[in-house]
């Protein structure tokens, strides 16, 4: 039997990352030695009040309710609550937290250094990881982004490809480098879109794809890039705006709780 990986891993509390993390605590390949939980708002050293005033401000009140519900608010929803918290998963399984608004402090670093890990990875994390921090794992550091990147760069690309109409789309497992969602890609994986597909049915089945992916990937050697990659110009999407929001409800729908958010 090959030996287990070490993984440590980076993410948002949220469904979806409750989703991946449940994944892979499942594999037998794997043991997940820490979870970094990113405590960051929109900026490093804001606090949360202010970044949801911005956050509305900048996408309305029904897209700053989908965030709200699926980073806590689903705990609610019996058929979703099964995935439990990424607190409460890391209790049951006696999994070490490091929260921290900075991943890249010497704290933290330290503390990766003394896990040792095989592999770092990131899914739902809203923090840019430097060179320094990632390379501190022994074979790679992965990210996996919900989409074929290069196309839908940013943040809820999967937001963007119902509101452009797109008929699939997609997971990445990607290097991580310099930049966001700029690393060398390691496999990817399409997903259709359906016509019923909502921002939470569409997210909650590319995080699990992904997570399915990483499992598979980890069952072979992956080591950290000898060459950069080159930049390809590509957009990256930001927060949606209000009209994009807009946009996206002529359509489809966020996926809770459908009489808010008509």
């Amino acid at each position: 039997m090959n030996k287990q990986k070490r993984v440590v891993f980076c993410t948002y509390p949220s469904l979806y990352s409750s989703i991946v993390l449940t994944e892979i605590l499942s594999a037998p390949n794997i043991e997940v030695a820490a979870i970094i939980v990113s405590t960051r708002n929109l900026k490093a050293k804001e606090n949360k009040l202010i970044s949801d005033i911005k956050r509305i401000s900048i996408s309305g009140v029904q897209y700053a309710l989908y965030l709200l519900m699926v980073t806590q608010g689903y705990r609610l929803f019996p058929a979703l609550s099964k995935h439990g918290s990424i607190s409460s998963i890391s209790k049951k399984n006696h999994i070490p937290l490091i929260l921290t608004a900075d991943i890249n402090s010497k704290t933290v670093q330290d503390k990766i250094k003394k896990i040792d890990p095989d592999i770092i990875f990131c899914a739902h994390f809203n923090q840019l990881v430097h060179p320094s921090t990632y390379t501190l794992a022994q074979e790679a550091a992965i990210n996996l982004h919900p989409s074929l990147l290069p196309d839908l760069k940013g943040v809820d690309p999967a937001f963007y490809a119902l509101t452009e109409s797109y008929n699939e789309t997609g997971v990445t497992l990607h290097h991580l480098a310099e930049g966001f969602d700029t690393g060398a890609v390691i496999t990817q994986k399409y997903q259709e879109i359906t016509l019923t597909d909502t921002l939470l049915s569409l997210n909650t089945k590319l995080f699990s794809v992904g997570a399915k992916l990483f499992v598979s990937v980890l069952s072979n050697r992956v080591e950290h890039p000898s060459t950069t990659v080159k930049k390809e110009l590509s957009r990256y999407d930001s927060w949606p705006s209000r009209a994009q929001v807009k946009q996206f409800k002529q359509y489809r729908k966020f996926g809770f709780l459908r009489f808010l958010f008509r």
